[in-house]
């Protein structure tokens, strides 16, 4: 990996262009096998956006949701591309992204109003509608507990809605200053990681996260089997 000097402007300017050949590379040696995997995932996951894209239902909501579709898969793929540059928490706060769009495109797919949740008294909206309006109950980071709320009438499994809940608690914490985030940047007790990169000094940390992704990459096909069926 690449070491920069933060105090020299012409090393900056060059790590931002050319820091992550060599760390690329070492993350290649260290987790191919991986990445194969995470790229299976990614391929049958966009074969099936492909079969919406296909679809002759042009209503703005199944539009709507096409474009969500999209940008779910889209977001998975950069976010692997940003992890094998060393960006642990940009890549895990992308990802993060990604599990709230999967959310609100379940939200979408489902035809049936939806119990808005912690009313004092039950309300049912059109989940598309009052998205389109931005209603503030429909906002992306409150979609997994409207899921929650009506898995029933939805027909999301305590299964599927448990990983759901495991992967934002993992994912959350790439949405702040975390010790996970610090101790990332430390490469050993002489030195201090600066704008990216990979070594193996960091293979537990990168190791554990790939083995994360994987488990949840895995069901994304049949979340989006599932929407398309029901869309």
């Amino acid at each position: 990996m690449n070491i920069v000097d933060p105090t020299k402007i012409d090393e900056l300017f060059l790590d931002i262009f050319l820091h992550n050949k060599g760390c690329i590379e070492n993350f290649k040696n260290d987790f191919s096998k991986e990445i194969y995997e995470i790229c299976e995932y990614m391929s049958i996951s966009f074969k099936i956006y492909q079969k919406f894209e296909e679809s002759p239902n042009q209503t703005e909501q199944y539009l709507l949701l096409k474009a969500h579709i999209f940008s779910l898969v889209e977001a998975l793929y950069t976010s692997t591309k940003l992890l094998i540059s060393g960006f642990l928490s940009p890549s895990g706060n992308l990802f993060r992204i990604a599990l709230e769009t999967l959310s609100v495109s379940i939200l979408l797919a489902n035809p049936h109003d939806v119990l808005i949740p912690n009313k004092k008294e039950p309300v049912r909206r059109n989940f598309f509608k009052s998205y389109e309006n931005k209603e503030k109950w429909t906002k992306s980071h409150l979609a997994l507990n409207i899921l929650k709320t009506n898995k029933s009438e939805i027909g999301i499994t305590e299964q599927a809605l448990s990983l759901l809940e495991e992967a934002k608690t993992h994912y959350n914490k790439h949405s702040h200053i975390s010790f996970l985030y610090i101790r990332n940047n430390i490469i050993d007790s002489n030195r201090l990681r600066f704008g990216g990169g990979y070594e193996k000094s960091q293979h537990t940390i990168f190791f554990e996260e790939l083995t994360v992704r994987r488990l949840f990459l895995n069901k994304i096909p049949d979340f989006l089997e599932i929407m398309y069926k029901n869309a």
